[in-house]
């Protein structure tokens, strides 16, 4: 039986109802990258001081034509130097936190959502996978009903495994558990070198937000969030060990990939693909027009290992679609 490894981008969430049902949904639909400060935002964005600089810079830039990570890649490289642009990247984690947060209480839930097919799809043909999800959102986890530990285990004890190599919205850094902080972004605002210092320990504990209110002593904790900004040249990702340990093994056994709404840009998942499968391996790709499609392909290039399978354009139309079908042995 085969075992596929799928892979979810923006695109994917952005795509994943069929037909949104209510105007208040709508509103919450799931950006891409480059509208993460869309104007139907705007009540969250005001909360949060410093993405308000942030964004302003952002957005005369993309009207420029720029990209978005190469914008913030820019701007995290000069925050090196710059505590003002580091207190900025701070608060924007926190904000994309607040704001995935609320698209997945207000957008979830919805009848129609191809998340629930994909997952429906795996356990009638395949019974098992492995997914890697970039996006911060609870959609995919909602289809899975995935219930929170305080050591996210529920991720990757069951048959479909899910790496959540970006981190989530509901994923937090345990930060100092005995200090009584009142106000974790605030602290962190004013103390914008601890967080780096806290995320180089060997491995960070992640925990659920909900378990990191309080520690044992009943003080309140720090924590940050355990997100990673859209940059380009990543070396590394933003979960537990555990999970990627659970991934490398996973790619030994994959023999098809599918991926969705997913622009291919973060190397080091393409690197770990390359070294670690070992099979001929057919790739079906779902994105937004041929030229993104193509330019994903383009980072597996055909040889002897990859294969070009199928392409579609969205994830609705692929759904119940020929390139559906045909991935999951049902054509």
């Amino acid at each position: 039986m085969s075992y596929p490894l799928i892979i979810l981008g923006a695109g994917a969430s952005y795509d994943c109802v069929q037909e949104t049902r209510s105007e208040k949904g709508n509103h919450f639909r799931p950006p891409l990258t480059q509208d993460i400060f869309h104007k139907n935002f705007e009540d969250i964005i005001n909360k949060h001081s410093e993405v308000k600089n942030l964004a302003s810079s952002i957005l005369s830039r993309l009207k420029e034509g720029e990209n978005f990570e190469s914008i913030l890649t820019s701007i995290k490289n000069k925050a090196e130097k710059n505590q003002d642009r580091l207190k900025q990247l701070i608060d924007f984690e926190f904000y994309l936190q607040e704001l995935f947060k609320t698209i997945s209480k207000e957008y979830g839930n919805q009848t129609g959502s191809n998340y629930r097919a994909l997952i429906q799809d795996i356990n009638d043909n395949f019974k098992k996978a492995c997914i890697v999800n970039f996006n911060y959102d609870l959609l995919l986890d909602e289809a899975l009903e995935i219930k929170t530990t305080d050591n996210l285990d529920s991720y990757i004890k069951g048959y479909i495994k899910i790496i959540k190599v970006h981190g989530s919205c509901d994923w937090v850094f345990s930060l100092q558990d005995h200090w009584e902080i009142e106000d974790s972004r605030e602290f962190l605002l004013q103390n914008p070198l601890y967080l780096d210092g806290c995320r180089a320990r060997k491995e960070p504990i992640f925990r659920f937000i909900s378990y990191s209110k309080y520690s044992k002593s009943g003080m309140k904790s720090c924590y940050g969030p355990a997100i990673a900004i859209p940059l380009y040249g990543k070396d590394g990702f933003v979960c537990p060990k555990t999970h990627i340990d659970v991934l490398e093994r996973s790619l030994a056994d994959v023999d098809k990939i599918l991926i969705i709404g997913w622009a291919a840009n973060d190397q080091h998942l393409i690197d770990m693909i390359k070294e670690k499968t070992k099979r001929p391996i057919e790739i079906t790709v779902v994105a937004g027009n041929k030229k993104e499609i193509d330019d994903i392909f383009s980072k597996f290039p055909e040889e002897d290992k990859f294969l070009r399978a199928a392409e579609c354009y969205g994830f609705s139309k692929f759904m119940g679609s020929k390139a559906c079908k045909t991935f999951f042995g049902t054509a």
